[in-house]
C-alpha cells in the first residue's frame, strides 16, 4: 500500500514538473503563425560602420523584444539588413535590394538623409512603409505618401537651436559653421531664417560652409577668434563633429558653444574625449534619460549590449515599434498599403525618442532635448515638445 501511494506521488510530481515545464517553454518560445520580414537598411561595413553597429543594436533590440511578445499579430520579425557601406551609389544599391523583394512588409531606413531621399522615387514606386532615421526637410518636400520620419526636420531643428542659442547661451552675434552637404545646408538656412524671425540678423561674414571631408578646421577658429562673433553653432553629421571638438578646444576659442544632435552623441563624445565636455546640443536623442519607454530602452541596450545607446540604435529601435503598431491598427502583415495607410492613425505613441503623432506631414516627432556634455555624457537640461 505504501509503496502504491509513493508511485502515485512520484506521478503526480512527475506530470506537474512536465506541465511547468512545457508552460516555460511557451513563455519562453511564443507558437508564431508565419513570419513578417521587415528591412533594415545601415552602414554594415566601411567608414559610417560605427553607426551601423548601433542601428543594428537598436532594431535588433526591438525585434527581439516584439518576439518575446508574441511578435506582430502573431507573426514573428525576421529581420533582413542591407549594408549602404558609406557612399551613395551603395546606398542606393541597398535601397534597391530591400525594394525589389516583395516579401518585405516595411523598411527602417538610413539615417543619411541625402540617401534616403535619393531613394524616394524607387520607395514610392515600390509602395513600401519606409521609416527613415534622417531629419532633412528635404525628406517630406518630396512629398512621398510612403516615406515616415522619427526624427523632427530641420525646420523644428532651427528653430529650437535659435532659442536655445538665444535664451539658454545668450547669444546675439552666433558664428555658425555648417557643412555643405544639402541637408546641413537646409539646416543651417532654417536656423538663420528662425535668428531673423527673434530679431537677430546674421553676419554673412559669421557664416562659414565646408565640405564633409574636412579635416582641418584651424583657418575657421582663427577668423571667429578675430571676429565679433559672441557663440559659436556648428552643424555637422557624427564624424566631423569630434575632429571640431577637439581642434576647438586646441583653438582655445573662449566663446559659448553648441551643435546639433551630432555633437551628444556616443561617437562624437567617445572620438573627441574630454575634447567635448562643454558643449550644448539640441539633440533628438540622450542616453541619460530619465523615464518612460525612453529609460526602458536605454535600461534594455546596456544590458544587453554592455554600453549607452546612440541616435542611430534608437531611430531603429522606434522605427521597428511603428511599425508594428501600423500592422496592428491596419489589423494585417501582408497589405503594404493598409500598413502604410495605418500610419496615418498614430496618435500619442510613446516611444523612446519621442510621443509620436500623425499632424498633417509625415514628421511623425513632436519633441527635442537640450543637453550639455558633462564628464562624457550628454547630460539632460530639458525637453521641448514644440509642436
Amino acid at each position: 500500500m505504501k509503496h502504491s501511494r509513493l508511485a502515485l506521488m512520484l506521478l503526480v510530481i512527475v506530470l506537474a514538473l512536465g506541465m511547468v515545464s512545457a508552460y516555460a517553454e511557451t513563455e519562453a518560445e511564443p507558437e508564431f503563425d508565419g513570419e513578417i520580414r521587415i528591412g533594415l537598411i545601415c552602414p554594415v561595413t566601411g567608414t559610417s560602420k560605427a553607426i551601423g553597429d548601433y542601428q543594428q543594436n537598436g532594431f535588433n533590440l526591438a525585434m527581439e523584444e516584439i518576439n518575446a511578445a508574441g511578435g506582430i499579430l502573431g507573426k514573428k520579425i525576421v529581420g533582413v539588413i542591407a549594408d549602404e557601406v558609406d557612399n551613395m551609389q551603395s546606398a542606393v544599391n541597398a535601397h534597391m535590394l530591400l525594394l525589389s523583394d516583395d516579401s518585405i512588409m516595411g523598411i527602417v531606413g538610413s539615417t543619411y538623409s541625402v540617401y534616403t531621399i535619393a531613394a524616394i522615387p524607387q520607395i514610392t514606386e515600390a509602395g513600401v512603409p519606409y521609416i527613415a532615421g534622417g531629419s532633412s526637410s528635404g525628406i517630406t518636400d518630396e512629398g512621398s505618401d510612403y516615406v515616415w520620419m522619427v526624427r523632427p526636420t530641420d525646420v523644428y531643428q532651427g528653430q529650437v537651436l535659435a532659442d536655445v542659442a538665444i535664451e539658454v547661451l545668450g547669444m546675439q552675434n552666433p558664428a555658425i559653421m555648417y557643412s555643405t552637404q544639402s541637408s546641413l545646408m537646409a539646416l543651417q538656412e532654417r536656423l538663420v531664417a528662425a535668428l531673423q524671425e527673434r530679431g537677430i540678423e546674421v553676419d554673412p561674414g559669421n557664416l562659414y560652409g565646408f565640405p564633409e571631408e574636412e579635416q582641418n578646421y584651424a583657418p575657421i577658429f582663427a577668423q571667429i577668434q578675430n571676429s565679433d562673433a559672441d557663440g559659436l553653432i556648428c552643424l555637422t553629421n557624427v564624424l566631423p563633429a569630434s575632429i571640431i571638438c577637439q581642434q576647438f578646444e586646441i583653438a582655445g576659442i573662449d566663446l559659448p558653444h553648441m551643435g546639433q544632435t551630432s555633437y551628444s552623441g556616443a561617437v562624437c563624445r567617445e572620438n573627441a574625449g574630454s575634447a567635448a565636455d562643454g558643449w550644448y546640443s539640441v539633440a533628438d536623442w540622450t542616453p541619460e534619460v530619465t523615464e518612460g519607454v525612453a529609460k526602458h530602452f536605454e535600461d534594455a541596450y546596456r544590458a544587453k549590449y554592455g554600453a549607452a545607446s546612440d541616435l542611430g540604435a534608437v531611430c531603429a529601435y522606434d522605427g521597428l515599434y511603428l511599425l508594428k503598431a501600423a500592422c496592428e491598427i491596419a489589423n494585417t502583415t501582408t497589405d503594404r498599403e493598409a500598413i502604410n495607410n495605418a500610419l496615418y492613425e498614430i496618435s500619442e505613441l510613446e516611444g523612446a525618442i519621442s510621443t509620436y503623432t500623425y499632424l498633417g506631414d509625415h514628421n511623425l516627432n513632436t519633441s527635442l532635448y537640450v543637453t550639455r556634455n558633462e564628464d562624457g555624457l550628454a547630460v539632460m537640461i530639458d525637453k521641448i515638445t514644440y509642436r
